[in-house]
């Protein structure tokens, strides 16, 4: 069988040990329906849209997103084609509660506020947003929580129950972790926008089309919100008002861990395995998850305020770094569509809490609630 996957998905030659696929991988932007002949399986990412226009002539049987997202997949088409389809929800929720918590804590620092003077407006509760609630809980951080789809399924809920949009909204942080639905697109229009109080902190990780940019630009100024965004709309061609209007812009990166990202590869391929022994073939059995080598980071503190957590976080990715590069190359008056893409592609995954190693003299409690690992020196 043969198996197409985009460039930028890791773990390819790792996981297919044996000679019984045969593996090819391109560049997103020459993954076409020129490129599909003869193609069984195919592995995207969240920028091929995979549609009748690049599927309809080809042999695919098998769709692997290894990204969390759907709305790059015509999942109708799919189904009436027969073609199995799996993706990886959930694979880099850690990566992107982490950049959230960075995002948080820089912006503690500028504005000289404690731990107790913040509040975070969750929207959207899903594998992200409750790894995000996970962090603000170690931090003691009071936060707020809005999912109507959620609540009306799911046994558990936030700690303090669930919110109301207009609460949600009247958080000093908001963030954002929704998929991008007929309901959640522009969320947040100008309506919304004007319930949010200025300068609070508006952070978007999930999809650009969520705001509602055309509002934001029209009603507002550029030193209303702070506002920290790693998602536009257009990708990659983003509006340029945006040099002006973020605090933290980042290249759609928030989630792109080294273990968050092999961890979309492990769970596709999986689904895989799953879908062809229905088949009657199989494929060589993973043994173990992909970790990367333990990152040392120095703290010889105890209290953990914002600027130490901020210093501390920018040992393992500093934001700030990305922020200036992705500036830069806008600001270089090439086509932004052609520079967004490769600062994206140019941007190296980032450890997770969790493979880091802190040198210190004895064990922090909370450090460990965060995800950090301790290495007691004398």
């Amino acid at each position: 069988m043969k198996l197409l996957a985009d460039q930028a998905i890791p773990g390819i030659k790792s996981l297919f040990t044996t000679d019984d696929m045969d593996c090819q991988q391109l560049p997103a932007e020459q993954i076409n329906a020129a490129a599909l002949e003869n193609v069984d399986i195919l592995w995207v990412r969240s920028v091929t849209k995979v549609a009748p226009a690049l599927l309809a002539n080809s042999a695919v049987r098998f769709v692997g997103s290894c990204t969390i997202g759907v709305d790059h997949i015509d999942l109708e088409y799919l189904q009436q084609q027969d073609i199995a389809f799996a993706h990886a929800p959930g694979c880099n929720a850690v990566a992107v509660s982490e950049y959230v918590l960075q995002s948080i804590a820089r912006y503690a620092v500028e504005l000289d506020l404690k731990w107790s003077q913040l509040c975070v407006g969750i929207i959207g509760w899903g594998n992200v947003g409750h790894a995000v609630s996970g962090l603000l809980d170690a931090l003691q951080i009071d936060y707020r929580v809005y999912d109507p789809p959620l609540q009306a399924i799911s046994s558990r809920s936030p700690k303090n129950g669930w919110a109301s949009l207009d609460e949600t909204l009247a958080a000093n942080v908001i963030t954002l972790h929704v998929p991008l639905t007929t309901s959640t697109r522009q969320l947040l229009n100008a309506e919304q926008l004007q319930k949010i109080s200025p300068l609070s902190l508006i952070i978007n990780t999930s999809r650009g089309e969520v705001l509602d940019e055309v509002a934001l630009f029209e009603h507002f100024s550029p030193a209303h919100f702070y506002l920290a965004m790693d998602v536009f709309s257009q990708e990659p061609a983003i509006d340029s008002r945006w040099l002006c209007y973020a605090w933290q812009m980042t290249p759609h990166i928030a989630g792109h861990s080294e273990r968050g990202k092999w961890r979309g590869s492990e769970m596709v391929y999986d689904a895989l395995q799953t879908w062809l022994k229905t088949q009657g073939k199989h494929l060589a059995e993973r043994h173990q998850d992909y970790a990367p080598p333990l990152q040392q980071i120095d703290f010889a503190g105890s209290e953990i305020n914002a600027p130490i957590l901020y210093q501390l976080i920018q040992q393992v990715f500093d934001l700030s770094e990305t922020d200036k590069a992705l500036r830069k190359v806008i600001a270089q008056r090439l086509p932004i569509a052609d520079v967004f893409r490769q600062a994206r592609a140019d941007y190296i995954p980032r450890r997770e809490f969790r493979d880091c190693m802190l040198a210190s003299k004895e064990p922090h409690a909370l450090l460990s609630r965060l995800g950090f690992q301790d290495l007691i020196q004398s």
